[in-house]
């Protein structure tokens, strides 16, 4: 390699790394303002993406370089992606005035006209909105990260970073009064729930970043690319340390949320991030493996005793939670079979889901979300379009695997795997995955893990 191409070889990378010092900033921020979960959040985020975005493809076209992940390397979800957006936007079309009023029959026999699918344009236009900005923060994730180094470093920030908040969580729980950012909280009670307001969705935030810390701990402490470890009291080893005690003290954070579907789904993404790294790693002797899962049982069977209490505790109430969860979701289903086909608009669950509660559905209190991210898809835009975002994660999910087979590092789709695999589970009883800094972070998650990087040569 010449100086010359050297040089052009940084030039052409400080913009990628101006850009991923900008998205993790946002997705490092974004759990500051109550996880970015009210509609002032979601559109400064998109517009905060949209300008770095301007900015960053501006600096491309001004030095004349190409993207790293250019859109046709992912033609399939780029298309689904641009659908679903694009049949958001049509919901808050006036199409009534030209085809005639969209009717529908509620369970009181009352029949209701719109001129637009949406019973809500003003919330579906939000909707839109905040789907465009995810889109393209992924789209931007993919070409920050197209550096091996780079995606790692990515990686780490992000670990360092929920570690950092989960330490916020610990003192606003014992030292500030169980507050929510200074204020006192008005819900959850007894449980850390961070910047959060929901402590579900704080375990969610957690979880992912659990499921990080269990690679990047694997990765350093087992040896990830294959060469010599270091002596077991070099620096590296120290630091790798560390990693390990972080993501400890991110499991026992965990348990301090009191979440139970949390604390299960970060539990099962981490274990499949070790599967996938015994699986990937075959100079990791069995030995080390055994004994890197021996430890981490221990470790959480320490975790367990010191901090679980409550969600054992809540473990007792297993079964009549069930019941009004059950009947919520027979309910939500009869909303979705009202509207199968079209929906009810984008962020219209809340509103639309009024006309259809019932006994033993608590009548008195106010049902902001389904309680099933799968569920709020196809209630707010019908089956076939609400079934996008869920085909978009199998995409990315089968991106990872094959990411397994062709990076050098192995770490970062296991990682993506693990994410996915806490997201999914959770979003089944919840609606974690719909806090906009969770999604953020999931997001950034895996497009470090889809991020197509070239081989460094041998030499």
């Amino acid at each position: 390699m010449t100086v010359a191409t050297s040089v052009v070889g940084a030039r052409r990378s400080r913009p990628n790394r101006t850009l991923a010092v900008a998205l993790m900033a946002l997705v490092i921020l974004a759990p500051l303002p109550l996880g970015s979960n009210r509609p002032v959040f979601w559109a400064l985020g998109a517009l905060l993406i949209g300008l770095v975005g301007a900015v960053y493809f501006g600096a491309l076209a001004a030095r004349g370089s190409a993207l790293r992940n250019p859109v046709g390397s992912f033609r399939i979800p780029a298309a689904l992606g641009l659908a679903y957006l694009g049949w958001l936007v049509l919901q808050i079309v006036p199409l009534g005035a030209v085809f005639g009023s969209f009717e529908t029959t509620l369970p009181s026999g009352i029949t209701v006209a719109h001129d637009t699918i949406s019973i809500a344009p003003g919330a579906t236009m939000l909707a839109a909105m905040r789907v465009a900005g995810y889109g393209l923060l992924f789209f931007l994730l993919l070409q920050a990260a197209a550096h091996q180094e780079r995606a790692r470093v990515m990686a780490t920030a992000l670990f360092l970073a929920i570690v950092a908040w989960a330490a916020y969580g610990a003192v606003a729980l014992v030292q500030l009064g169980d507050s929510v950012l200074l204020f006192e909280k008005w819900a959850y009670e007894g449980s850390m729930t961070g910047p959060f307001v929901n402590r579900n969705s704080f375990a969610t935030f957690l979880a992912m970043g659990f499921v990080a810390g269990v690679g990047l701990s694997l990765e350093r402490l087992l040896g990830g690319g294959g060469g010599k470890r270091p002596d077991l009291l070099s620096a590296e080893m120290l630091r790798s340390y560390l990693v390990a005690l972080a993501t400890v003290l991110l499991l026992a954070a965990l348990f301090a949320t009191n979440s139970r579907m949390g604390v299960f789904a970060g539990l099962a993404g981490g274990t499949v991030t070790v599967g996938l790294f015994a699986l990937t790693r075959p100079q990791v002797s069995r030995k080390a493996v055994v004994v890197a899962a021996l430890g981490g049982l221990l470790a959480l069977a320490m975790l367990l005793r010191l901090y679980g209490g409550g969600v054992v505790e809540r473990m007792d109430n297993v079964d009549e939670s069930a019941d009004i969860r059950l009947a919520l979701y027979e309910q939500i289903l009869g909303l979705i079979a009202a509207r199968p086909w079209t929906g009810w608009g984008g962020d219209t669950f809340e509103l639309a889901f009024r006309a259809f509660r019932d006994v033993p559905v608590s009548l008195d209190k106010n049902w902001e979300r389904a309680h099933s991210t799968y569920l709020a898809h196809w209630s707010e835009t019908g089956l076939i379009f609400g079934s996008i975002p869920l085909l978009l994660v199998a995409l990315a999910l089968y991106g990872c695997i094959k990411a397994l087979r062709r990076d050098e590092v192995k770490v970062l789709p296991a990682i993506g795997i693990g994410v996915i695999v806490t997201g999914a589970l959770h979003s089944i009883v919840d609606f974690s995955l719909e806090m906009q800094a969770n999604a953020w972070l999931f997001i950034a998650f895996l497009g470090i893990a889809l991020a197509r990087r070239p081989r460094r040569r041998r030499t």
